[in-house]
């Protein structure tokens, strides 16, 4: 008997945990972080999205890239400003992904290897039911032209 009563106890407790998890929705605390050699505050703004679809790879926009005249800044919230490319460069690194999703993107550079990494670490919920295409623009400080760059993307997925 008791141990009828311990299986109905332990069943009883499984399923209870089995129906309390159906309706927890996912959440993701939309906290974008920027780091590396990203431009502090920066925001970088096209002139209209997609662009990334159509420049067959090429995410460094510099000022010999098809797209150099196409994009603004701002640093801090001020007035947007055209890009000095002088001092800058623009790099994307589009994903797509859940409509929940936060995103951790850092930009190193390895001035030994003559290297540039962008990493993007995309933390997401699939409960939202439709797609997201994020083209990832952040504004470095120019490097050589030489240098080769790097995407990498991570995908976290949460439940």
């Amino acid at each position: 008997m008791k141990a009828t009563i311990f299986s109905f106890a332990c069943f009883t407790l499984v399923l209870g945990f089995g129906f309390g998890s159906c309706g927890k929705k996912c959440e993701i605390q939309r906290s974008d972080v920027n780091s590396g050699v990203i431009v502090a505050n920066s925001v970088v703004y096209p002139i209209s999205g997609y662009m990334t679809l159509s420049m067959g790879g090429d995410y460094v926009v510099d000022s010999l890239h098809s797209y150099y005249n196409c994009f603004n800044y701002n640093i801090d919230g001020g007035d947007r400003t055209p890009i000095d490319y002088n001092q800058y460069k623009i790099l994307a690194n589009p994903t797509k992904t859940s409509c929940n999703v936060s995103f951790d993107r850092s930009v190193t550079v390895d001035h030994d290897l003559d290297k540039v990494t962008y990493k993007i670490i995309a933390s997401y919920c699939e409960n939202c039911g439709s797609e997201m295409y994020v083209e990832n623009y952040v504004l470095v400080p120019t490097f050589p032209d030489f240098y080769q760059v790097e995407y990498v993307v991570e995908y976290k997925k949460f439940n």
